[in-house]
């Protein structure tokens, strides 16, 4: 049995000479081109499980039923859409060159996250998933902490056929959490570690994630009430009723908070970097678009060539610093909003949502309407 223990993140700098980062750099392309394969693999295997006649027989079967799961699960093992069957794939072969610069149980943990990436989609839960391009893997992981990447003694190891990683964690002094983090790990708490590639000011960074069992810090300023609150939540709003013994100290029962409202503010220098960015695009490729400003379609069997400048590669570097930081922001205000409502009461009470019907009021609302 699984056992489901409470986990939390833990995220550390650490120190990487040139070299370093070179093979770090080179894993992550691996791992990139591991992750693609296996996902046109999944892909391919999925198109052809759909395309047989079983799969038309088990759809017409009664949802919930344990014969309709049963035919779904033979059609997966005939066609190979599951996950220990793409194990098997020939990129995570010994004899793949792939595996020259992944170990074994990274290479699985590539395979598992593009496989799980299909069967999403295979399910009605997400879009089809796309290919991703060159640098775009941002993280690799392992599958536990007995090999692959490992941590021992405040470093991170990381063994491979062409070079053996030995980073050093970079640990704030007084940053509280880090220090949780740490003693955590120390008391051998750690799951496994995860590499993580920030690009901070248009510079690569070097940085892990130990994924620890255990729960995070919660500082002393950050209380926790002991009631039942209840949520509405909205797009920009999120409404906090608790009732008259449980109310906060400033004994309001019921509190309006924004959702995430100071992000509105840096929405306009988001606007200018992308129009800048489109007005760049047209510029340096006038011969892919119409004169009413969309883009042309490619003849059959070709497509469409794109030029970039300098210029528009800056812009596109300042662009992304600018998406970093607002995501930083986000996420900082997400845990101010957690913080208000914990200190209210800790049983939160809330509705189902749709995500997709957010995303309608997001597309029929300005820019400014919503963080």
């Amino acid at each position: 049995m699984r056992r489901d223990a409470p986990t939390f993140v833990c995220e550390f700098p650490v120190e990487a000479s040139p070299s370093d980062l070179r093979v770090l750099r080179s894993r992550l392309e691996a791992g990139r081109q591991l992750y693609n394969a296996v996902l046109g693999e999944s892909l391919a295997q999925l198109r052809s499980l759909r395309r047989s006649p079983g799969w038309a027989l088990a759809r017409a079967r009664p949802r919930g039923s344990r014969k309709r799961s049963a035919a779904f699960a033979a059609l997966r093992e005939e066609h190979g859409f599951r996950e220990y069957d793409l194990h098997r794939h020939p990129s995570l072969s010994a004899g793949s060159w792939l595996r020259q610069h992944l170990d074994i149980t990274t290479a699985q943990k590539v395979a598992t996250r593009a496989f799980r990436a299909a069967e999403r989609y295979s399910f009605g839960l997400a879009g089809r998933p796309h290919f991703k391009r060159y640098g775009e893997l941002g993280s690799v992981e392992g599958k536990s902490h007995a090999s692959g990447i490992r941590f021992r003694d405040d470093r991170v190891l990381w063994q491979g056929e062409h070079a053996v990683l030995d980073l050093p964690l970079v640990v704030t002094p007084g940053d509280e959490v880090q220090e949780h983090g740490l003693e955590v790990a120390h008391r051998g708490r750690v799951k496994y570690v995860r590499r993580v590639r920030p690009v901070v000011r248009g510079r690569e960074r070097a940085a892990v994630q130990l994924v620890l069992e255990g729960v995070p810090l919660r500082k002393e300023k950050h209380a926790v009430a002991t009631a039942v609150v209840g949520l509405d939540m909205g797009p920009s709003q999120v409404a906090v009723v608790a009732s008259s013994e449980t109310a906060p100290p400033s004994g309001a029962a019921v509190a309006l908070h924004p959702f995430c409202g100071d992000l509105s503010r840096k929405e306009r220098g988001r606007r200018k970097y992308q129009r800048r960015m489109d007005r760049l695009r047209r510029a340096n490729n006038p011969e892919n678009f119409h004169p009413d400003g969309t883009v042309r379609r490619a003849s059959p069997g070709s497509r469409l060539v794109w030029r970039t400048s300098q210029r528009q590669r800056d812009t596109r570097a300042e662009l992304a610093e600018v998406e970093r930081r607002r995501a930083a922001h986000r996420k900082s205000l997400q845990g101010r909003l957690a913080n208000e409502v914990l200190e209210t009461g800790n049983q939160i009470k809330t509705e189902d949502l749709s995500v997709r019907a957010w995303g309608a009021v997001h597309r029929t609302q300005g820019p400014g309407d919503v963080p």
